[in-house]
């Protein structure tokens, strides 16, 4: 086990230093006011596309090694030992520093997005990976993860998929009415104004859509199946961490702060 965890670890670094090496390259040859790196695909495929490859195919390794049981423990322990950044069994154990990591429970409605995102992502590398070609790619087993009947993974998959496709066409609406703001008023005074009934129903149905997506899984899994699969989610994307500076004596919260599941 710990020969294929260092073997990703090193496959991951090679990766950061691929991907660091060709973004000084793209800056230079498209600008820096132009370059966005996150955004561009060479940069993507480098660092994001080939790490979540390599996260795949360590966790199929580790699963095939350690069989079933106990890789239901394992897969336990992660969730709960490294939710967030800052290691769970260190909590509580060192001394707080003005930037230390403080952890922050997310509303579930915020939890089923991150899953939804997830699973429709891995979903939509499989299928791509699939039609160009490549055979017994690796992908994330849901129902071994969250302990509901195996039978029932597609299933799961097509009404979050079905979830995540409703909330991109939603965010393009969304996309569209702020466009058409900015165009008719500026972008300036666009942002000033107060927010159009349009737009906040248009939150409204994103809100809509993700607790629809919830009670269909509810549905479908039925309510014990449904709560081994809820406390999964919440284990892994129910949890954030903030960092930022110490709040002052009246309890104003820190000037810059990073959120991040």
């Amino acid at each position: 086990m710990l020969q294929i965890l260092v073997d990703a670890y090193q496959r991951r670094n090679e990766n950061m230093r691929m991907a660091d090496d060709l973004r000084q390259q793209l800056m230079i040859q498209e600008g820096t006011d132009q370059y966005r790196h996150e955004s561009h695909p060479e940069y993507f495929e480098v660092r994001y596309k080939a790490n979540g490859v390599i996260l795949d195919e360590t966790w199929a390794k580790l699963r095939d090694i350690l069989g079933e049981e106990d890789f239901k423990k394992l897969d336990k322990y992660v969730d709960h030992e490294f939710a967030t950044r800052f290691p769970a069994s260190l909590r509580g154990k060192l001394a707080p520093s003005p930037n230390q990591e403080k952890s922050v429970d997310f509303p579930p409605i915020v939890s089923y997005e991150f899953f939804i995102q997830h699973v429709a992502a891995e979903d939509a590398r499989v299928q791509s990976s699939i039609l160009n070609g490549a055979t017994n790619v690796p992908r994330q087993n849901y129902s071994l993860a969250a302990h509901f009947p195996a039978e029932e993974e597609d299933r799961v998959i097509a009404i979050v998929n079905e979830g995540n496709r409703k909330l991109v066409e939603n965010d393009q609406h969304m996309q569209q009415i702020v466009r058409e703001a900015e165009e008719q008023y500026g972008l300036i005074q666009a942002r000033s104004m107060p927010i159009p009934a349009d737009l906040q129903e248009n939150h409204h149905q994103h809100q809509q859509i993700i607790t629809d997506t919830m009670n269909q899984l509810k549905q479908e899994l039925g309510t014990d199946y449904f709560k081994n699969l809820d406390s999964w989610i919440k284990r892994r994307w129910g949890h954030g961490g903030v960092i930022g500076g110490a709040s002052s004596q009246h309890g104003t919260q820190p000037s810059t702060q990073e959120v991040h599941p």
